[in-house]
């Protein structure tokens, strides 16, 4: 049996991630050339490796054994029966396993063009857009290359996702996204992607709580006055949201059943447009994060009556929440983070994510969203996962 002459490709996987570490041989150069590649656990590992029925000895070129021995492989080779699961051997005939081997980018080198951040949401007053920009900075410093913000908002976060979903798993597509990323699949009956199959979670970057906001024009100063003057207009109230199927949304809805109130929901194609909405006096409740929200309390132009959650927030202490002002049980807390197409290598991933954790240790990073009511906190990958899958099945 004869190895392939320009490479030899050998797997080793390692807590659940298949690591290929691809040998090439340079044409003309007699040198060899060294890549390392990442395959998340969602990849079929029967499609990465062939080696059923394959056994004897190795006949290999004296500059591919040498190689071996000097990378300390050599000793875990098979020899005759397959004595160490861990690491396999692609022989000829795994031409699919080959090609992508040679396909995947080299995780030492990434980044080594702009990487293309996606925010599912219009550009300026939307929390995704906010903090997107506002990390995308220092990621852009940190890792050596532009990040590129492209704004493509629509069905509640949906048309981005999708954008995401279809990209090349190479790093250079990411996508910025909330809560509303695990309330849309028990919303649309039919999403063109699958949220758990086709996405790779890379880190959460900070969660705020929500917040109940008014239009000035609401003769109201708490919760209990709110609550009789909704009542006092069955029908007569609008309340905005960023889409069907996003956090104000399903925020507005929890809050009309537990309160026992009649409001008329208003979608709009993203949090900016429903932000300008209230401004406007278009529609007259708001429900979201006092990310954007905040600076139009501070300036007298809306009205914040609570904290959607059961504990106060620490950047307005004397709010209270809706629980005990008279919605006992009401709790609404929103995520933000990063997330990469299915197949992302694990290598670019981490880079990603410790590049977010840097981020998020900058000064100006963290009293930029503590002046927005936004705590920082960035998770690992798998943390990440682990949440993305209780989140489903919370708002199934």
């Amino acid at each position: 049996m004869v190895v392939h002459p320009n490479y030899i490709v050998v797997c080793r996987i390692v807590r659940g991630e298949i690591d290929i570490l691809r040998v090439s041989i340079v044409p003309g150069s007699g040198r060899l050339a060294i890549s390392r590649a990442c395959f998340g656990p969602q990849f079929a590992i029967l499609r990465l490796v062939n080696t059923a029925g394959h056994s004897a000895r190795l006949n290999q070129p004296p500059h591919i054994r040498d190689l071996l021995d000097r990378a300390a492989f050599r000793k875990h080779l098979v020899r005759g029966k397959r004595q160490n699961p861990a690491l396999l051997l692609l022989l000829p005939g795994t031409h699919s396993a080959l090609s992508v081997a040679q396909s995947m980018p080299d995780a030492g080198a990434y980044p080594s063009r702009p990487i293309r951040l996606l925010v599912p949401f219009p550009p300026g007053a939307s929390p995704n857009d906010i903090i997107g920009r506002l990390i995308g900075r220092q990621l852009a410093e940190s890792m050596g290359q532009q990040v590129v913000v492209d704004n493509r908002a629509g069905a509640g976060g949906t048309i981005g996702a999708d954008i995401v979903a279809k990209s090349g798993p190479d790093g250079y597509t990411v996508l910025i996204t909330s809560t509303t990323f695990t309330i849309s699949p028990n919303v649309y009956r039919q999403l063109p992607y699958d949220a758990l199959r086709d996405f790779q979670p890379i880190t959460t970057i900070a969660s705020a709580p929500m917040m109940l906001f008014v239009h000035p024009s609401v003769p109201a100063s708490n919760v209990k006055e709110f609550i009789a003057y909704a009542k006092s207009k069955p029908g007569q109230l609008n309340f905005g949201s960023g889409g069907n199927g996003t956090v104000p949304h399903f925020a507005g809805e929890m809050l009309k059943s537990m309160a026992g109130i009649q409001m008329n929901h208003i979608p709009y194609k993203g949090g900016a447009p429903a932000t300008a909405a209230l401004l406007g006096g278009e529609i007259t409740v708001y429900l979201d994060t006092p990310t954007a929200m905040l600076q139009f309390v501070q300036q007298g132009k809306v009205k914040v009556l609570a904290v959607a959650g059961k504990q106060r927030s620490v950047f307005l202490p004397d709010l209270p929440t809706l629980d005990e002002a008279g919605v006992p049980g009401y709790e609404i807390r929103v995520w933000y983070g990063f997330f990469a197409p299915a197949k992302t290598p694990l290598a670019i991933v981490r880079k990603i994510y410790g590049a977010t954790v840097k981020a998020l240790e900058v000064a100006e990073v963290k009293s930029r969203l503590a002046a927005i009511g936004t705590q920082p906190g960035a998770s690992p990958p798998e943390e990440f996962q682990r949440l993305i899958q209780a989140e489903l099945e919370k708002w199934r």
